[in-house]
């Protein structure tokens, strides 16, 4: 007999014999188990199944659990029964040590931050300064920043621009993944916000980002883009914004007009380029004199069509 055919009837086997003793235990009740010692110092009775070498299936009287092997100390043969008590008392453990592991903070410490944050919804700008002060004091006492990273991509409305602002604030270079996905956001005032921290801190920004703004479905991400390529890219803007004074929307061709002027640094008197024609032309006299210039071939915007439709549907229903 060949290996694989030996080897399909082996697992074949094997596959059988879980499959029974599942179904005895359905119709015995879990009449004999096994107990489960985990390395967190939890344990649990049951009939213990391995259906592939990383995990491990306990059968207990009021269904089965799954878990990693690897978060298993020893396995003590006797005939025990499970207790539902007990099965609820370990789920709520493991539960409260993943959101531990996934936020940086207790159940006290979470509900504070929550606290804290409540008053990032207020329209009084000073009441959201103050409570974006005290987060990142909170900071240096415990990890906020993990908390707020971990809530963001559940969060929602108008307190995820200060929640990013937080973030930013506490740590700048930790934070440029977390405004480039936010630069994705379907939430227009949310990626303004990203593409405008993006372009206020030191540290590197993905300029293509930036670019892809000024084709953004909404004026006011344009804009935000606009100001942004301005602050950062500075003369090497030119292209991508000579694109944006090609909107039929005036607030961006004035936001990419405003944002030529600057990166080129002149006053705005009159005597700057008042067209695009006239700014085509200013860049064609001088484009030679600026390395790497940011190319405004191929941008795609930071969100498609069908990403906004999809949002537009979930919120009808």
């Amino acid at each position: 007999m060949s290996q694989p055919v030996a080897n399909h009837r082996t697992q074949s086997a094997r596959r059988l014999t879980w499959i029974l003793c599942a179904a005895v235990l359905c119709c015995a009740g879990v009449s004999q188990a096994d107990t489960v010692f985990f390395k967190d110092g939890s344990k649990l009775d049951g009939l213990v199944g391995r259906p592939n070498a990383d995990t491990i299936i306990i059968q207990l009287s009021s269904g089965r659990m799954t878990f990693a092997y690897a978060d298993v100390a020893r396995i003590e043969k006797n005939d025990k029964r499970n207790e539902t008590a007990k099965v609820v008392s370990l789920a709520a453990k493991r539960h409260a040590a993943s959101l531990r592991e996934r936020t940086g903070l207790n159940r006290k410490q979470r509900d504070e931050v929550r606290r804290a944050i409540e008053p990032l919804w207020s329209p009084d700008e000073a009441t959201r300064n103050a409570a974006r002060a005290q987060l990142v004091e909170m900071g240096g006492k415990m990890d906020v920043y993990k908390f707020i990273e971990a809530s963001l991509p559940y969060t929602k409305g108008e307190v995820v621009p200060e929640l990013m602002q937080v973030l930013v604030t506490m740590d700048p270079q930790r934070s440029a993944p977390v405004l480039e996905r936010r630069a994705m956001d379907v939430d227009p005032r949310n990626r303004s916000k990203a593409l405008a921290l993006m372009a206020n801190y030191d540290g590197p920004v993905n300029e293509r980002t930036l670019a892809r703004g000024i084709v953004d479905p909404e004026p006011s991400v344009q804009a935000a883009a606009a100001k942004a390529l301005a602050q950062t890219a500075g003369k090497r803007a030119t292209p991508v914004l000579l694109e944006g004074l090609k909107s039929n929307d005036p607030r961006v061709r004035n936001a990419c007009g405003a944002a030529l002027t600057e990166a080129w640094q002149l006053k705005a008197d009159g005597t700057e380029p008042a067209s695009a024609s006239e700014w085509r032309d200013f860049w064609a006299a001088r484009s030679g004199s600026v390395d790497k210039a940011i190319s405004a071939n191929g941008l795609e915007p930071l969100v498609t069509e069908e990403e906004l439709a999809e949002v537009s549907n979930d919120h009808d229903e």
